[in-house]
Order: structure tokens, then sequence, then C-alpha cells
């Protein structure tokens, strides 16, 4: 039996010292905890303006991004830099303010239900294989096989490159900065798809799933997003190089592209909390 406070299980729920069935395994599963957070905490955030679910498929570069104030999670990351501490600052994100008495509202019943879940060791150790098994098949996939050439090459060019990031020429600066911050991302959110995907016809999958709008499509959406973007800042460096190697990445991009749609042939008909119109 767990035994913590509820603020206890989303900070160690965002953190990641703590797993649950819909969320162990996933590569980027802190904006699960913080907006369960924002109903677990002894008062739980109501501000009318957060999205729910937006950074689950949004492009995770909050600098650029012209939503953050209806973000649960980036209210969540601001005030635990700003408190240098996780729980206090899920409380200062998402505290509810006491009533007119000066009362605070206890958590619902049905949070309790959820912090303390009860599974045995048998079930632990079968949940913990089938979890490797996917791994070991989302990563066989071709799919994730030409993901992660692209990463490793990638990463070694504009390692050699640096000087590329720091040029005047605005157009190919910028080009360096879509190419280093989708380097890894793209990579990460097309094993959440795949992963989606294989749960899915699987013992953990769910059949309460939309057939459009589920977390694979979603996250398949938002790693196309990238793919495009990326390529053509690929090609950007490969005409301001010279270089053969940014061409060749740009290529394996479009490829790349075209797997992704195959695989996923509704994910351009997700519709993004916050970022697509419904």
């Amino acid at each position: 039996m767990i035994e913590v406070s509820p603020s206890e299980f989303c900070v160690h729920l965002v953190s990641g010292r703590l797993q649950n069935p819909r969320t162990a395994g996933c590569s980027d599963s802190e904006w699960s905890g913080i907006q369960l957070a924002r109903f677990a905490l002894p008062g739980a955030d109501m501000n009318p303006d957060h999205i729910d679910f937006i950074s689950a498929y949004c492009d995770r570069w909050c600098e650029r991004c012209p939503l953050t104030h209806r973000c649960s999670v980036f209210t969540a990351m601001a005030a635990m830099t700003m408190c240098e501490d996780e729980r206090a600052g899920l409380e200062l994100a998402f505290g509810r303010a006491p009533d007119d008495s000066g009362v605070v509202a206890p958590p619902p019943d049905w949070l309790r239900d959820l912090v303390n879940v009860e599974m045995s060791a048998d079930a632990a150790d079968e949940f913990a294989r089938r979890q490797d098994q996917r791994r070991e098949r989302v990563e066989a996939t071709s799919i994730m096989q030409m993901a992660k050439a692209f990463m490793h090459l990638g990463h070694d060019w504009l390692m050699a490159n640096q000087h590329a990031g720091a040029t005047e020429d605005s157009v190919v600066r910028e080009a360096f900065e879509v190419a280093a911050h989708d380097l890894i991302f793209i990579r990460v959110k097309l094993h959440r798809a795949l992963d989606g995907q294989d749960s899915r016809n699987g013992d953990d999958g769910s059949a309460d799933d939309h057939p459009v709008q589920n977390d694979w499509n979603g996250s398949a959406k938002i790693a196309l997003i990238s793919l495009e973007r990326s390529s053509a800042a690929w090609s950007v460096l490969a005409s301001a190089s010279g270089q053969e190697t940014p061409a060749v990445l740009a290529e394996q991009l479009k490829d790349l592209r075209a797997e992704v749609e195959r695989e996923f042939p509704d994910a351009w008909s997700f519709v993004r909390p916050g970022f697509d119109a419904g």
C-alpha cells in the first residue's frame, strides 16, 4: 500500500520518482503529474485561463510560446523555480484560496482512492515485463531506427559546427536553433506515439480511446510538425555551409515524415488543445 499525501504524490509523479500504469514508461510524463496536481493539492488550481493538456502536444519551446500564460505546466515550472522546492512550487502554483471563513476544501474522495493504490509484487513484475517488451518492440521499429540515426548524425554535425549558431545571419542562426531544439524532441515524441499505439493493442490499452483524438495521434502530430520545420532548417544549413551532411539530414527527415504519416494516417487530424481550431 502506498501511503503518501496528495501533494507528496504529485511531487513524486512530477519528478519521476513515482509512476502509475498510465504514465510509467513515458518519456515526458511530467505534464501528467502536474495536471493531476491541479486537483490533488489541498485546493486545486481552478485557473479558468489554463487549457487542459496544452503542454502534452506542444513543442516544449516555452521561450517562443504565446500561450505560456494558459499552461499549467509552465505555471508549475516557474513556481518551482521561484521557490527552489518542488512541493512549495506546486502549492504556490495550484493551491486553492480559502473560502470566506478561511477554510480550504479537502481533496476529493476519488483522489484518495487513486493515491492509495495497491499492486501486488507479482502484478508489478508482470507490468514491468510488459513495459520492457513494449519498449523493445518500439525501439525495433523502422521509425525509431531512422530517428535514432538522424539524432546521432545531427548531434555530431551541430557539435562540430557550433559557429553556425553564432553567425550574424539571422536566417542561418534561426535554422541552427530549430535544428538543435528538435534534435532529441522528435525522437522522444515518436517514441511516445509508437508506445501509445502499441499499448492500445495490448493489455495496457483502453477501449475508451477516441480513434483520432488520442495520445499517440497527438504525439505523432507534434513530431510531424517538428519534422517539417527541421527539414527546412537543415536545408538552410546545407545551403549556408555547402556541406553534404545537412542536406542528407534534411532528406532523412522527409523520409521519416513520410514513414510517420503512413503509420499514423490520422495524426494531422488531431486537434491540439489551445493550438488548433477544433
